[in-house]
């Protein structure tokens, strides 16, 4: 079985065997090249862990997010942490140009570890459901929980006719709001262009 620690000790062996017979003698013997051996020597220290493979992995990458981008997704991120994808339009609107998943990855690898953390905290247990039941409905029923999320929840009205006021403005809203299913697209846009090829 490979593992880190005995490829170290090999290559210990190797550098050792070239000190005494010389690189070529070595790189025959151990059929590696002498330029990896001679590596393997500068690198060795006298203990096999300096001989260790490290990672290759970049430090950082040309396309990665910048600072300011970082900054304007967390400084949006807690108030719509429920809603990514209206989170995400939020940050068109200021100027952010990425691909919603490149959004997710930034915020799995920045917000990640507190989630899971608060995972770990509030385990829920587990629930069974009838079957046939509309919450089994699929895109209707997520429809519905959105709104609950984005709307109903925060809902505070007066009387009857200020509650219809704040739903029609509601739905004007929520039809300019983009939707994965309909490829990044608001329900408008898509009106749009079905209606401008009619």
């Amino acid at each position: 079985m490979y593992s880190l620690s005995s490829d170290a000790r090999y290559r210990q062996r190797v550098v050792k065997y070239s000190h005494k017979h010389g690189v070529t003698e070595a790189g025959i013997r151990f059929r590696r090249s002498r330029q990896a051996i001679y590596e393997w020597r500068a690198k060795w220290d006298g203990s096999w862990k300096s001989l260790v493979e490290r990672s290759h992995r970049p430090q950082s990458h040309p396309k990665q997010h910048t600072e300011t981008e970082k900054d304007l997704i967390l400084r949006h991120y807690a108030r719509n942490k429920d809603d990514r994808i209206l989170l995400w339009q939020t940050l068109r609107e200021k100027g952010y140009r990425r691909h919603y998943n490149s959004m997710n990855r930034a915020i799995a690898r920045w917000v990640g570890e507190e989630k899971r953390k608060a995972a770990k905290k509030k385990h829920k247990p587990y629930q069974r459901i009838r079957i046939a039941t509309p919450r089994h409905n699929g895109k209707v029923e997520r429809q519905h929980r959105c709104d609950d999320l984005r709307f109903y929840s925060k809902l505070r009205m007066y009387n009857l006719a200020d509650g219809r006021k704040q739903l029609a403005a509601y739905n004007k809203k929520s039809n300019s709001i983009f939707k994965i299913c309909l490829g990044f697209q608001s329900p408008n846009q898509v009106l749009e262009k079905y209606l401008g090829v009619m």
